[in-house]
């Protein structure tokens, strides 16, 4: 276990919630999303900094981490990384793309119903983890 296992997994949330912050801003114009996802996409950023930070400071200490510290790290990592990956994912299944049909919009539309609360637990988990 390294610390540039730690900054790689630092690096994959990273790139997951950049991923759901771009999700919602190209759905955002096209349909009326809830409370829970609009607080959640405003949040997200303040997440990335944070992120963003730990590792540009991390960065230089990679060789130097302890090795029960990368263990630790690695792990909250990974199970961030997991939680990161299903917000994105429902943020996928529910925002309308683009080039989506009227079909698909309708199904991410009933899709979104009882969404909110999941995405709610996972931001809230997320954060915890950060």
């Amino acid at each position: 276990m390294s610390g540039l296992e730690v900054m790689s997994a630092i690096s994959a949330v990273i790139v997951l919630l950049d991923a759901s912050i771009k999700i919602y801003d190209s759905g955002q114009n096209d349909m009326k999303l809830s409370a829970a996802f609009k607080i959640i996409r405003r949040r997200l950023p303040v997440l990335l900094h944070i992120l963003e930070t730990c590792k540009t400071n991390l960065e230089p200490r990679k060789d130097a981490m302890p090795q029960d510290v990368c263990k630790a790290l690695k792990k909250t990592l990974n199970i961030c990384n997991e939680k990161a990956s299903n917000l994105t994912s429902i943020f996928a299944k529910v925002i309308p793309g683009e080039n989506d049909t009227r079909g698909e919009r309708y199904l991410k539309v009933l899709r979104r119903l009882g969404k909110g609360n999941k995405v709610e637990e996972l931001m809230r988990s997320i954060t915890q983890d950060v």
